[in-house]
């Protein structure tokens, strides 16, 4: 059994096909994580965990023939659990996995249902962990996150915005360490918004386990010109809310990302940069928050 601490989540990872793991992972939890994931490594906490996971055995599809598919994934529930299914993108009409969760994302049972998923890695695990931090109080966001001296900030937005660039900027010229590179968590510690790393970092692999107070989140578009635009109330709720990752099959997920993002942007500032590759982008943001 494997324990891990994510956003001061503790989960625990049990394999039920420990030796089949072992000989494709090297005795890793994943292929594609094992570096990042590593980071979040811990011993066997004394308290119980907040997640628990089990990666079964290949086991044959049991679920509904027909499902309602929104790209390649199905849902249904079956007594307590959620099961979303996701089909092999070679044969479409074939499951490749299933991951079942109970409602609130603390139990979580993934099992392949073809051989080639037998050895699929723990990125996986991303959309029942954005699920559970719902129900701890938290968000998880789609975006770059950098600590410079103290302060967290966040830059979100659209695929391709522009989000990465500005987080390199700020490590170029401010020595500021890039904390989660695309899937930072969020969540109120002692009455403080805290940002945190996760293992989900995107293709460049930039991830830390740290944790910083969160100061100002970041809407980042491209343009020929720098300029900063500070958003408030509900103008400021709705930009953040768009980039918050969360399930398009769990009826409670849009009110509890409701409920947890209000809860946050009580003590945070929220802007729109429009901004060209440069130094001078970085400046205007900084004398902002200064």
């Amino acid at each position: 059994m494997h324990h891990y601490s994510i956003a001061d989540i503790n989960i625990c990872v049990l394999w039920e096909n420990e030796e089949k793991k072992n000989k494709y992972y090297r005795y890793h939890d994943c292929i594609v994580l094992p570096r990042a994931l590593e980071a979040f490594h811990k011993d066997e906490p004394k308290e119980e965990a907040d997640m628990k996971v089990l990666v079964r055995a290949l086991g044959k599809y049991s679920g509904p023939e027909k499902c309602k598919k929104l790209y390649n994934q199905s849902f249904y529930q079956k007594n307590d659990k959620m099961i979303i299914t996701v089909y092999d993108p070679y044969c479409e009409e074939e499951a490749g996995y299933s991951i079942a969760m109970a409602k609130d994302y603390s139990y979580v049972e993934f099992t392949p249902h073809k051989e080639e998923y037998e050895h699929y890695d723990l990125q996986w695990m991303m959309y029942p962990f954005e699920g559970r931090m719902l129900y701890k109080g938290g968000i998880v966001l789609h975006g770059a996150a950098v600590e410079c001296n103290g302060k967290g900030i966040i830059f979100t937005g659209i695929s391709g915005a522009g989000k990465s660039t500005q987080a390199h900027l700020w490590q170029k010229y401010k020595d500021a360490l890039i904390i989660n590179g695309d899937c930072p968590s969020i969540k109120m510690v002692d009455g403080l918004p805290i940002v945190y790393g996760t293992p989900w970092c995107g293709t460049a692999g930039e991830s830390i386990n740290r944790k910083v107070r969160l100061c100002a989140v970041v809407l980042v578009k491209q343009g020929e010109k720098n300029t900063l635009k500070e958003f408030k109330g509900q103008a400021a709720f709705v930009m953040i809310l768009t980039n918050v990752l969360r399930s398009n099959f769990d009826e409670s997920a849009l009110d509890l990302s409701c409920e947890n993002l209000k809860n946050i942007m009580e003590h945070i500032r929220v802007f729109e940069i429009t901004c060209t590759v440069s130094e001078e982008a970085l400046k205007i943001l900084e004398k902002e928050l200064a």
